[in-house]
């Protein structure tokens, strides 16, 4: 088995976020190491817990949520984002995302995700986003 996956959740609604984390946690390479409702927290948290890769959903704030990321990018570990739509993809992107999901996505899809960003590589969900399968720059699909 590979190296446990240190993972960090951030989501707003807590009854969402405590269903994406115990879904993670069942999974025997991964290790949730931490929550948080929001931006204040990701900083300091991602300093103390020290994940290999943080999971986060724009939800109902998207323009937000990938302004926080742009401010924060060189302080976090990789970050795959959780969009409801395929056109916010770009914006994540250019925010600093290390790959994007539709949050429609399933447990072990977002799992090799964030196994991917992890160990540098860029993630886009399908051909419904930018780039879609077989991209020479390093961007892989998961399915």
């Amino acid at each position: 088995m590979s190296k446990v996956l240190r993972v960090k959740v951030v989501e707003d609604d807590p009854l969402a976020r405590a269903g994406l984390a115990a879904l993670l946690a069942q999974r025997p390479d991964i290790e949730v190491v931490g929550q948080a409702a929001g931006h204040p927290e990701l900083a300091t948290d991602a300093q103390v817990y020290r994940p290999d890769a943080l999971v986060w959903d724009t939800g109902w704030e998207p323009a937000v949520v990938l302004e926080r990321l742009a401010d924060l990018r060189s302080e976090l570990p990789p970050v795959v984002v959780l969009v409801a739509a395929g056109a916010q993809a770009a914006e994540a992107r250019a925010a600093g995302a290390h790959g994007v999901l539709l949050r429609e996505v399933t447990a072990p899809r977002l799992a090799t995700a964030l196994r991917a960003v992890a160990e540098g590589l860029w993630v886009w969900p399908d051909d419904r986003l930018p780039c879609g399968f077989g991209c020479a720059d390093g961007r892989i699909p998961v399915r």
